[in-house]
């Protein structure tokens, strides 16, 4: 009896710990939901700056007040005060779907007014809520569930 207690707590600890932090989880996302981007899309309204809000823990998203630069070649993830940027060349293959430095990303929702936005990729290695400036909190939830009907484990969404 003593041994199967042993081995349960054992496990128990075992999956715990392969539980333990977002720096084991690839996917945020459930690949067996459908994933789409914004169909109906006009680049131009997503250039510009945007602040990060919300996403999920990936070695993507800067330690500091995160940003995201968007123009028509070049898409980059970086800090408010100007250090420390990722990302690289950009291009649209159309339907609101960019590849970054090769790797895709999809912009799931654009609010109509183009101040609120939800990017994403298929895989589900990364997912941000974003807007130009502050966001409120009707616009916040609606980002969330956005990312909810594309299958995204929000349980995981980082707030900065």
């Amino acid at each position: 009896m003593k041994s199967f207690l042993a081995l349960s707590v054992l496990c128990a600890s075992l999956i715990a710990c392969a539980k333990a932090g977002p720096e084991t989880i690839t996917s945020y996302r459930d690949r067996s939901v459908p994933i789409a981007s914004r169909a109906v899309f006009d680049p131009a309204a997503f250039e510009g700056n945007w602040r990060i809000i919300a996403g999920f823990p990936n070695a993507d998203t800067p330690d500091c007040d995160p940003v995201l630069s968007v123009d028509r070649t070049m898409i980059l993830t970086g800090c408010s005060g100007g250090n420390a940027y990722a990302g690289g060349p950009a291009r649209y293959l159309g339907q609101g779907r960019y590849t970054v430095d090769a790797d895709p990303m999809w912009v799931l929702w654009l609010a109509e007014d183009g101040q609120a936005a939800v990017i994403g990729t298929p895989d589900g290695s990364m997912g941000a809520i974003l807007a130009r400036d502050t966001i409120s909190a009707d616009r916040y939830r609606a980002a969330v569930t956005m990312l909810e009907f594309n299958g995204y484990k929000t349980d995981y969404l980082q707030r900065y």
